[in-house]
């Protein structure tokens, strides 16, 4: 190629091709020597090799929107992801072979961790959050209106309101004791229901039908009455016991065994005084012999002493079959155990039971 010297035309000292094809760009192969480089398929960019410039092999839109991205839509292809006009759209994967697109949170699997409470949608001041309808809804507050009412569903609705305890549905278990419930399953008609350690429970001793209160235990105080904190009146308190023969005076005792303490004799508590009113009835064994002994007697504790004040009384002459005759009572205090105590001779040879029906008043005064 003809070129100036600056003084006279001269020959270059590089070499060019002869012709360039169109939309060849030339550039310098090596030193002093011109290459064309032949245009690229559409799309394609120039770019550099790291020694001579090249054409990519990626393509590339020719214009872009204002707001599109630029994402690889398959192998060597750049394409434009147009601007979502909506408000607040996020990027996610949900394009075709999980090319990016825009969309809304999937709340169904587009999140992870645990939703802080004060990011939660406020709710009506005393209430939980629910459906109320038998439908599927929106989460809406329940409101609590009146004071101790509960949560529970009444046919249909979900609401707060009374608990219905005769529903079977509405509870379960017993009620303890403690709870002020009876801490029983169930009780057997006509029976009495009483106080225990833990739990009420009918009395198979105690039945009441057509206004008849009967009791079978014998062991009991059956009816007690309190008229104030130093006056009392006590009745209806039963001892027992059976002899077989003379020689050996028994003790009747509220459980028919042995005396022992003041846990089955009748106990005379400190700074009182009991009127007493003794009903004795005696059976003999497979005979019609019976008797009766009536007795009155007044015994007192007086700071831990107990003592019969004056002497025991027979009411009446005893009555009753003349085999039975010989049989007596003997009353006396016991002051060790501070208890009133009954006892009776029998008859040589002759199996004998008692029931002492005792009536008191007890009058307390320190």
């Amino acid at each position: 190629m003809v070129r100036s010297t600056g003084t006279l035309p001269a020959y270059s000292t590089f070499t060019t091709v002869d012709t360039y094809a169109t939309g060849s760009i030339p550039h310098a192969s090596s030193t002093d020597t011109l290459t064309a480089l032949a245009i690229g398929t559409v799309g394609k960019v120039v770019r550099s090799t790291g020694t001579l410039p090249a054409y990519s092999t990626f393509t590339i839109p020719d214009t872009f929107a204002q707001g599109d991205l630029i994402y690889g839509s398959a192998t060597n292809v750049l394409t434009a992801l147009a601007k979502d006009a909506n408000a607040t759209r996020y990027l996610s994967n949900t394009g075709a072979s999980n090319n990016p697109a825009w969309a809304q949170v999937d709340l169904t699997n587009g999140v992870t961790g645990d939703l802080p409470f004060a990011n939660l949608a406020q709710g009506d001041a005393l209430s939980v959050l629910g459906v109320t309808g038998n439908a599927t809804a929106d989460n809406a507050s329940i409101a609590a209106g009146t004071d101790h009412q509960t949560l529970r569903r009444s046919g249909t609705a979900l609401a707060f309101g009374a608990l219905n305890l005769a529903q079977s549905a509405a509870v379960t278990g017993t009620l303890a004791y403690g709870n002020g419930g009876t801490g029983a399953t169930s009780f057997t008609a006509g029976r009495v229901v009483i106080t225990g350690a833990s739990a009420l429970a009918d009395d198979a001793d105690l039945t009441f039908a057509t206004d008849t209160l009967t009791s079978t235990e014998v062991s009991t105080t059956h009816v007690t009455y309190t008229a104030s904190a130093n006056n009392k009146a006590v009745s209806n308190k039963i001892l027992y016991g059976a002899t077989t023969d003379a020689a050996t005076a028994v003790e009747l005792t509220t459980d028919g065994a042995a005396g022992s303490g003041s846990t089955n004799r009748i106990a005379i508590p400190t700074d009182a005084a009991l009127s007493i009113v003794l009903n004795i009835g005696v059976k003999q064994s497979a005979s019609a012999n019976a008797k009766q002994m009536l007795r009155q007697v007044v015994i007192s504790n007086n700071g831990g002493t107990t003592a019969i004040q004056g002497s025991v009384v027979a009411l009446g002459t005893d009555s009753g079959s003349a085999g039975l005759a010989t049989v007596t009572t003997t009353i006396t205090a016991n002051d060790t155990d501070d208890c009133l105590k009954v006892e009776v001779n029998g008859v040589v040879g002759t199996n004998l039971r008692y029931t002492c029906y005792v009536v008191s008043a007890e009058t307390t005064y320190a």
